[in-house]
């Protein structure tokens, strides 16, 4: 089944069921003030009321095209219109604020800096989902991996593949791609290679409500720089390579690459898988400043674990290996994209001893993971 990407905005970012009854809810008890009532303050007033808090959701216009379905669904949840002004907070004991993406920083700011001033908690729907899942791990355990992948060339291959791993591993998959999201079997239409904020927020809320337990997201150094990530956690982020792009937007390749870097950090990542090709890999390698596993697909470069050429057949077919990984590709520029997507699955724990593909459409995959043989 294949839906719009505005199907993916309205929902809310916990399994429908989800708290039940006698289980704590991660924000009895506390005030919270939201900015903005679009799909986005729509859907942080939904959880946040699902989670206990008393709830304001406050927007500049009178009517917003989402006030009927607030007062229809929340009927607990108060309306403010109006400016942004500090007098929004001031007194009101509120313990946290949080901002719809779209509202420029000049529009808030005066209800911002009052709000950090005072100590409060402040951020957006994705700090949200984050919240959501650590309840949910504490509640249930449930913990996916959730993967990703930057660079400027082959991203959305290697997403593809990490997705193909996953599954074959019999983990239930979603992905986020240049050409498509996909939640299980369900096909969401895209058209960024990183979604806007509340696109992604709607889509991990949809993944997490099905149960998905692999997630391959394909992020961009636009992503990273107008903060549609915020609030995301991934267990390994991967970086394959770095070349001159996207300077219309960036103005030179030093802002590019600080873009790229800043994926690099515990706010955004856990652990790092980093091919150390060129310099720009080995320069991330070195100021990352999370855990990294070096990878190197060329000779002659320091990594902790290398690819490499160990025979080729009369029909051009090549078998390599990485770690404990046999694969067996017929191009070097399909190695080069399997081998950090193995490298990023052995990082959560995916044990992978070969793989086989064939090309040129990289469609058929086989896999023996963990003992098992699995053709996908």
């Amino acid at each position: 089944p294949s839906v719009a990407p505005d199907a993916a905005l309205d929902q809310a970012p916990v399994p429908a069921g989800w708290p039940a009854g006698g289980e704590p809810l991660p924000l009895q008890g506390r005030k919270v003030l939201v900015l903005g009532l679009g799909a986005s303050g729509l859907a942080m007033a939904r959880w946040c009321a699902r989670a206990g808090a008393e709830v304001t959701v406050a927007d500049t216009r009178e009517a917003p095209p989402q006030l009927a379905v607030l007062q229809t669904e929340l009927p607990g949840v108060r309306f403010v219109a109006g400016g942004f002004a500090a007098t929004l907070v001031d007194g009101q004991g509120y313990a946290a604020v949080y901002r719809s993406p779209g509202l420029l920083p000049a529009t808030i700011a005066p209800v911002w800096s009052a709000a950090q001033a005072q100590g409060l908690v402040t951020g957006g729907e994705l700090d949200l989902f984050a919240q959501a899942l650590i309840a949910l791990r504490t509640a249930h355990g449930y913990a996916p991996a959730v993967l990703a992948i930057t660079g400027t060339n082959g991203k959305t291959s290697i997403v593809y593949l990490l997705a193909e791993l996953m599954r074959a591993a019999g983990l239930k998959t979603g992905l986020s791609s240049t050409a498509e999201r996909r939640v299980g079997d369900t096909v969401i239409t895209s058209s960024l290679t990183s979604p806007e904020a509340p696109e992604l927020h709607g889509l991990l809320a949809r993944m997490i409500e099905q149960q998905v337990e692999g997630i391959a997201i394909e992020v961009s150094a636009h992503a990273t720089a107008r903060h549609r990530i915020d609030g995301v956690n991934f267990d390994v982020v991967a970086f394959n390579n770095f070349s001159r792009d996207h300077l219309d937007d960036f103005g030179d390749m030093e802002t590019y690459f600080a873009a790229k870097l800043a994926l690099f950090a515990p706010e955004h990542a856990k652990q790092a898988v980093i091919v150390v090709d060129g310099p720009f890999g080995q320069r991330i390698a070195r100021e990352s400043k999370i855990p990294v596993t070096t990878l190197a697909t060329e000779y002659g470069v320091n990594a902790h674990w290398h690819l490499a050429i160990t025979s080729q057949s009369l029909d051009g077919v090549s078998r390599a290996s990485v770690i404990d990984h046999e694969i067996s590709i017929i191009t070097r520029s399909a190695q080069e994209l399997i081998a950090p997507a193995v490298q990023t699955a052995e990082a959560v724990g995916i044990k992978i001893y070969s793989v086989d593909i064939r090309e040129p459409n990289l469609e058929a995959v086989f896999l023996h993971l963990t003992g098992r043989a699995l053709r996908d």
